[in-house]
């Protein structure tokens, strides 16, 4: 008879299977994209807020790191990692896909950058113990079925000091919510009132993960308090949310954007209560203190 911890690690195997199949497509098809000219609307948004949010981590990694070795867990993209590169950080990539760190070298590559990419799984990262100043990771939380692992595994390659960073998207109510019911209930009105309206040039939405949990930011933040971090807050980041509009809407909404970069910045910056609940992502962060340490001595 199978035993209830074999049946869990077989639906997790499962899951981490069909999760990497989806991820190591993206990340294939995204590297083929590296340097390739034209971009959609969605697109050249996307990449804007992306580069607002990285300019915003970049930032609090600089003003709060003990030091510049960084390990990014779920860095197949690698955008945050070579922005700091560039500034002399020591960077390392891990993702569990075989595309992510292919993605990542090619990124760095193309900045002529150095950098470290390794395959691996955040629930057992190929690293020793405290071997790195920052550990950091974003939209990886969101899509793993429990974080009490991975964050404990985080905090294991952190020096004692060190600090932890984590964004993520879990399901819940948010500003990314609130408008995509919004514009769900405006395109069924829409096709009510014309049913045969043309849809052929509609930008592609970004990829949805096969999984996303919904632990909310309490839960975050007793995980990190679990695994050894102290000094741990929670804030919300990120108040645009992404949404795919038909051509002339999305370049009004990148040219928006562009003009609320600093208000955006300063949402993030604010790390106030409210950020939380409204925020498309959630941040959480902590210093690895001394009983972290101690624990991984005992293990």
């Amino acid at each position: 008879m199978v035993q209830p911890d074999d049946e869990r690690l077989g639906s997790h195997r499962e899951w981490q299977s069909t999760n990497s199949t989806a991820y190591g497509d993206l990340w294939s098809s995204q590297r083929s994209a590296l340097g390739v000219a034209g971009r959609s609307p969605f697109g050249e948004w996307f990449e804007l807020n992306l580069e607002i949010s990285n300019r915003y981590w970049a930032e609090f990694l600089t003003r709060r790191a003990p030091g510049r070795r960084l390990l990014e867990c779920g860095g197949a993209t690698g955008r945050l990692p070579v922005m700091l590169a560039a500034d002399g950080w020591d960077c390392t990539l891990v993702d569990i896909t075989q595309e992510g760190p292919l993605l990542a070298r090619a990124r760095f590559q193309q900045a002529q950058h150095k950098g470290w990419f390794v395959r691996g799984d955040v629930f057992a990262l190929p690293f020793p113990d405290e071997s790195f100043d920052v550990v950091y990771s974003s939209g990886l939380l969101d899509v793993l079925q429990e974080i009490e692992t991975a964050v404990r595994e985080m905090t294991r390659v952190l020096r004692p000091g060190g600090l932890f960073v984590a964004a993520s998207n879990p399901r819940r109510r948010s500003i990314q919510t609130v408008v995509e019911r919004g514009l769900a209930w405006a395109a069924r009105t829409r096709q009510l009132v014309r049913p045969r309206a043309h849809r052929g040039n509609r930008p592609r939405a970004a990829a949805t993960p096969v999984f996303r949990n919904d632990f909310s930011l309490a839960a975050h933040l007793a995980a990190c308090r679990e695994a050894g971090l102290e000094d741990v807050h929670g804030h919300g980041v990120g108040p645009l949310p992404v949404v795919a509009l038909p051509w002339p809407l999305m370049r009004a909404y990148v040219r928006m954007t562009r003009a609320l970069a600093p208000l955006c910045l300063r949402f993030n910056r604010s790390e106030s209560r409210w950020t939380a609940k409204w925020g498309v992502m959630l941040a959480v962060y902590g210093v690895k203190g001394r009983r972290g340490t101690m624990e991984s001595e005992n293990r």
